[in-house]
């Protein structure tokens, strides 16, 4: 195999779909030359810098066009990679490789035009396709339903219906995306309410989350949070609906800028970076009720991105 180019993440960052913590490794797509044709493949990249290729290899005739194997997603969860298998046709098949022996599984398909869309949401069991208007999507009840925000205090509640055990969920197909796209959502959009928060938000557990905001604002739901809140405020229009109370917060207002929340496996308590207006950042430590004020951590160098907390 000739490889000509390899591709990295840009950042280290928490974004779904680049790292697998508990194997070391992060996931790069590359370039390779089959038979004289140049197509895209993927790999994964080591703690010790090492490379390996892991998409299949091609043996192909002079006259045959080989297959492109793209829009790879790590999914750590499922200690998987999950990726799109181009053979030229109008719909393609979206392939599963187990990381533990290799194994390739093919899981659904996709439109050729919406197979860039691939990605995972941890939590989900589950490739997801979609197109969608959100910051955030977060699998709540049990992962039979997905909490969306767009970050400014509006979330959306997804039922996913009889699609929550589907190997593949196409969540356009869930509902009409166009729907909750205009300021005044039309009747077959998901039910929606106006928080206090802002921001982008973690799970705490299944059914509350913490907001990446300034007080770090926690909010509480049930099931029929959404579905009540929709029908008190039916008669009136989007942007005048008041944002319901914030269950609590757990940061003092202040002039610390803090940021990046990260919730302990067990759901207890969080830790999050503050920086003073003086300078030098460092991590603290909360309980999620807020039932004690944040206390430093000082282990924890502030000079990192935390990437997974198990």
């Amino acid at each position: 195999m000739e490889t000509d180019t390899l591709t990295l993440p840009e950042m280290c960052t928490g974004e779904p779909g680049i790292y697998i913590p508990d194997r070391g490794m992060v996931l790069a797509t590359f370039q390779e030359v089959v038979n004289g044709n140049t197509i895209p493949g993927f790999g994964v990249l080591d703690e010790h810098g090492t490379f390996t290729a892991l998409s299949p290899e091609q043996e192909v005739s002079d006259f045959a066009t080989p297959i492109e194997y793209l829009h790879s997603v790590a999914d750590p969860e499922g200690d998987r990679i999950l990726f799109v298998e181009d053979n030229g046709e109008d719909t393609l098949s979206i392939q599963a490789m187990d990381l533990e022996n290799g194994e390739i599984t093919d899981i659904g398909n996709c439109p050729k035009l919406q197979c860039q869309n691939l990605t995972v949401i941890p939590g989900l069991d589950a490739a997801v396709m979609g197109n969608l208007p959100y910051n955030d999507l977060l699998p709540v009840l049990g992962g039979s339903a997905i909490i969306a925000s767009t970050g400014s205090g509006n979330m959306h509640f997804i039922d996913l219906g009889e699609h929550a055990n589907d190997d593949v969920i196409n969540l356009d197909e869930v509902f009409d995306t166009r729907e909750i796209l205009g300021s005044d959502p039309g009747p077959d959009s998901p039910p929606n309410v106006v928080v206090e928060g802002r921001g982008p938000i973690t799970a705490i557990d299944d059914n509350s989350v913490v907001f990446e905001d300034n007080v770090l604002t926690v909010w509480e739901f049930t099931e029929t949070t959404f579905t009540d809140y929709e029908a008190e405020h039916s008669d009136t229009l989007q942007y005048e609906r008041p944002a319901l109370p914030a269950t609590a917060t757990l940061v003092p207002e202040g002039p610390r800028e803090n940021s990046d929340p990260n919730v302990s496996p067990d759901g207890t308590e969080v830790i999050f970076l503050s920086n003073p207006q003086t300078g030098g950042s460092s991590w603290y430590r909360v309980p999620v009720d807020g039932s004690s004020e944040p206390e430093e951590f000082p282990e924890f160098p502030s000079n990192v991105t935390v990437l997974s907390w198990t």
